[in-house]
């Protein structure tokens, strides 16, 4: 029996990828932050970008929202349905894949 190989992106190749989906999100929020206006904070869960074991348990992503004035909501970990709308989007897009 032949084993399939698997081919995996390079480090370098994967690291530049997120790269370029960051630059890509980032200039995503920027236009929607122009055209909607700054949000005075953004709701998450605990998890990575989003918290991290760190000072206060911020993140880059969350200190870098920080600056321009955005402060970070996060909801109660194993709670869910305090992101409701979030999570109502997840099973969405799960249903129609």
């Amino acid at each position: 029996m032949a084993s399939a190989s698997i081919r995996r992106p390079s480090p370098t190749r994967a690291a530049g990828s997120a790269a370029l989906a960051g630059e890509r999100a980032r200039a995503i929020f920027e236009a929607a932050f122009r055209e909607y206006r700054m949000p005075e904070s953004i709701r998450t869960n605990n998890g990575a970008p989003f918290a991290s074991t760190a000072v206060a348990g911020l993140s880059r992503l969350a200190v870098r929202r920080m600056k321009p004035g955005i402060m970070p909501e996060r909801i109660q970990a194993g709670h869910l349905e305090q992101n409701g709308r979030h999570e109502r989007m997840h099973r969405a897009l799960t249903a129609e894949s």
